[in-house]
Order: C-alpha cells, then sequence, then structure tokens
C-alpha cells in the first residue's frame, strides 16, 4: 500500500513517486486529508487577492481566511512539527494572532532580497526588498544544531532538508509556482501540493519535470 493511498484520488493534477499535485480549493482538498499526517508545512498564502491594495487606506482580503486555513493545518500536523508562513507585512500582526491561537509562535525569519521582490514597486519602497516568514511551533519539535542564515538556496532547498526526515510528508497548500514541492522533489522528500490555479499547476508541473529530466 501507497502512502498516497491514504490521500484522496480526486482532484489530482499530477504525480510522482513522491507526490500529489492536487488542483483545486485548498481548503476543501485538505478537509479529506487524514489528521496528524503532516511533518511539515511551508507556505505562502495569497494574501489580498480580490482586495484592492492600491488605495493606501483599506486592506480587505476577500479570500485568504487565516483563522479557518490555521485550523485545518494545526489538525493536520503531526504533533512536535513545525510551520512556515510567508505573509504580506500589512497582515503581520493579524496572521500572528490568527495561528497563535493553536500553535506556538516562535520567531519572524527575514528573507533579504537585494534584487527586490515584486518587479513593480518602486525601488524606494524597503519592503519590496526582504519578505517576512512566520515560524510556528505545533508541540516541541527538536532542536536544531548549527541553524544557518535564511537565503533564497537555503529556504528553497536546505531549509526543507534540515527540518525533515526522509520520508517525511511536506504540505504546501498554497503551492504557486511550486518551489516547496520542486524543492522536495530534489532531496528525495514526500510532498504535497495544492493550488486552484491551473496555469500555476502547470508551472509547478513542468518544473518538476525538468528536474526529473535533468534539464
Amino acid at each position: 500500500m501507497s502512502w498516497k493511498d491514504n490521500f484522496p484520488k480526486a482532484n489530482r493534477y499530477f504525480e510522482t513517486e513522491n507526490g500529489i499535485l492536487y488542483k483545486g480549493d485548498s481548503l476543501e482538498i485538505m478537509k479529506e486529508f487524514p489528521k496528524e499526517s503532516i511533518d511539515l508545512v511551508l507556505t505562502d498564502p495569497p494574501y489580498g487577492v480580490g482586495s484592492n491594495e492600491t488605495n493606501g487606506v483599506d486592506y480587505i482580503d476577500n479570500y485568504f481566511n487565516v483563522n479557518e486555513v490555521s485550523d485545518v493545518l494545526f489538525n493536520l500536523l503531526k504533533e512536535n512539527t513545525r510551520l512556515f508562513c510567508f505573509i504580506a507585512q500589512k497582515t503581520l500582526f493579524q496572521t500572528i494572532y490568527d495561528f497563535d491561537k493553536q500553535f506556538d509562535f516562535h520567531q519572524i525569519l527575514v528573507w533579504h532580497k537585494p534584487n527586490f521582490a515584486g518587479g513593480g514597486k518602486k525601488v524606494y519602497d524597503f519592503t519590496s526588498s526582504y519578505e517576512l516568514i512566520l515560524l510556528f511551533h505545533k508541540g516541541k519539535p527538536n532542536k536544531l544544531s548549527n541553524p544557518r542564515k535564511v537565503s533564497d538556496e537555503y529556504l528553497s532547498n536546505s531549509d526543507v532538508l534540515k527540518y525533515t526526515q526522509p520520508n517525511d510528508l511536506v504540505l504546501d497548500p498554497f503551492v504557486g509556482s511550486g518551489t516547496t514541492v520542486v524543492a522536495c522533489e530534489k532531496l528525495n522528500r514526500r510532498w504535497i501540493g495544492i493550488e486552484l490555479n491551473e496555469e500555476y499547476c502547470e508551472i509547478a508541473k513542468q518544473r518538476i519535470l525538468n528536474l526529473v529530466r535533468g534539464e
């Protein structure tokens, strides 16, 4: 029996021996997952989708329900595990508050991006040069030795390697273009990714296929 037999067969967009890519609403799909089946969550939720961030006054997020997602992820993670969550700066305190209702907030990581994130932003907007990542604990995960700084290469590859063991299962419920699942495939970790947008699903699929082919 494969480990994948414990997860729903509907909405599967692409599979490898190590992982499953689902296309659809992550909240609906995750409700079918076994409880306490995930060893690590690493995700960048779609904050602000459908909202008007250009007026500089109001921030209304009509897509990402932090409370609901937090509850689902808490139930899916095993005891003594970690959750990494990229955040939008405007939602920093609200996200910490909502996740901290069940998870234990551990720390904020700063991912420095000297080439500026979001190429359309003005160069004097300092928030374009970094991203914030929140680290939450469920229970008391094992301590790590020799912690290293967060960088692009470290976050996308070594971070998954350092926080997981062989056969551990990593979940990214908002997989986007597939950075998390590509890193898992590269490092021979089991993975599950979920993405609503078919264009992004195809990009993630092709990135994995390119990796498998050695391209």
